[in-house]
């Protein structure tokens, strides 16, 4: 460039108050959080606690191989399986009939929603839109031990139970997750289907599951293995599992049982994410 050549101008990039403002705040309340709750990061490691935790880590030592434990064992592990699966599909069923409305693009705005729909139909759409929302968020807002604990008073304590606590809970979160796979999607083979006079049922079936199979497909597949976790603990307020031997053997102070089940449940969860991730990549 030569010397009297007038340099580039390198134009400014507009400063993101709105990114910064929002990461401040979120600090600030991470920070707040933090003095409400007195965290105190050091306290983990002072002598005191260090100790405390090797003397109950040292009850821990061995485990209880009789026959009785490995069969509760394997019991448990298998019925905390079960409760998970029956509990997911409950949680798909209910995601998959609450996505219809729950999504947007069907019946609520885009390009599939005629803007000249007389107001009845038009406060139809919003209200039932608005429901499935309702009702979804007010599944997952609940925690699985709370449904369980509810579902114990009507169906009395057992597995049962926990699996329909999984599943409503299960069925809130997965709703909200398809819905939001389905707002993303491409619209254009759904307009193809409306254009060919195709009904909005068989828009849905037809356009918009399959296109959305790989994260329906995915969301629920993550959602069963966090059940998987979820399941184990549910046993503490009698709604079966493993969690139930893991809290009797507490009771009873039988820390050699309690290794045995916790080594249980570590195995299960493993073996679970395993075979999640390989059905994963076939079905993705």
């Amino acid at each position: 460039m030569s010397a009297g050549a007038p340099s580039a101008s390198v134009p400014r990039r507009p400063v993101p108050w709105a990114a910064l403002a929002l990461s401040a705040a979120i600090v600030a309340g991470v920070v707040l959080s933090a003095v409400r709750l007195g965290f105190d990061p050091f306290r983990l490691f002072t002598g005191e606690g260090l100790d405390a935790l090797g003397a109950w880590c040292a009850k821990l030592r061995g485990f209880d191989l009789s026959s009785a434990a490995l069969a509760n064992a394997a019991r448990g592990a298998w019925e905390t399986f079960a409760i998970s699966l029956v509990g997911t599909a409950i949680g798909a069923v209910i995601g998959v009939a609450l996505l219809p409305w729950a999504s947007r693009v069907l019946h609520v705005e885009g390009p599939l929603v005629d803007d000249d729909r007389p107001f009845p139909s038009r406060a139809f759409a919003w209200t039932m839109h608005q429901s499935a929302r309702l009702l979804a968020n007010g599944l997952r807002t609940v925690p699985y031990l709370v449904w369980a604990m509810l579902l114990i008073v009507l169906l009395r304590i057992g597995p049962f139970p926990g699996a329909v606590a999984i599943g409503l809970h299960t069925g809130g979160v997965l709703s909200r997750l398809y819905a939001t796979a389905l707002d993303h999607a491409d619209t254009r083979p759904l307009e193809a289907l409306r254009a060919a006079g195709a009904s909005p049922f068989r828009i849905f079936v037809w356009g918009a599951l399959p296109q959305c199979r790989a994260p329906l497909a995915s969301y629920t597949l993550y959602r069963f293995e966090v059940n998987v976790r979820e399941a184990a603990v549910l046993g503490i307020v009698g709604a079966g599992g493993i969690g139930r031997h893991l809290k009797d053997s507490l009771d009873w102070f039988d820390y050699r049982a309690f290794a045995t089940y916790l080594v249980a449940v570590m195995a299960l969860v493993l073996t679970v994410d395993v075979l999640s991730a390989a059905v994963r990549k076939r079905l993705l």
